[in-house]
């Protein structure tokens, strides 16, 4: 079998609609926010809900202060700017080098095919 792309299953029949779109991005943003704040609470100093909120306003006692501010929320900003920045980078070296393995066409590419064929 050569790279012919018998077998290959068109995305361009199953287009998202602007709605749908915005309730697949308003889902990724809460996920954000979800995993953003499990980073800030979760820890071995066990810290709840109202005590994290209460020390970023900036209230709280000292301690539950110096974890939040000066470890935990510096760590998960760093973790998500460094991985926006990675998925940004993965994204612009893509278009860059037009990668025919990224290909919003085909939920398969046919250049993964062909390779998987051929390997066989």
């Amino acid at each position: 079998m050569s790279g012919s792309g018998a077998g290959i299953t068109s995305v361009r029949g199953s287009r998202l609609t602007p709605a749908g779109k915005l309730r697949g991005l308003m889902l990724l943003v809460l996920l954000a926010i979800a995993v953003f704040l499990a980073a800030l609470l979760v820890g071995s100093s066990g810290i709840s809900l109202p005590r994290a909120l209460a020390a970023l306003a900036g209230g709280g006692d000292e301690a539950t202060r110096t974890v939040l501010l000066d470890v935990r929320l510096p760590r998960a900003l760093a973790g998500f700017g460094v991985g926006s920045l990675l998925a940004l980078s993965g994204v612009l070296l893509q278009a860059l080098f037009r990668n025919p393995l990224a290909d919003r066409m085909y939920s398969v590419s046919p250049a993964v095919l062909r390779w998987e064929l051929s390997s066989r």
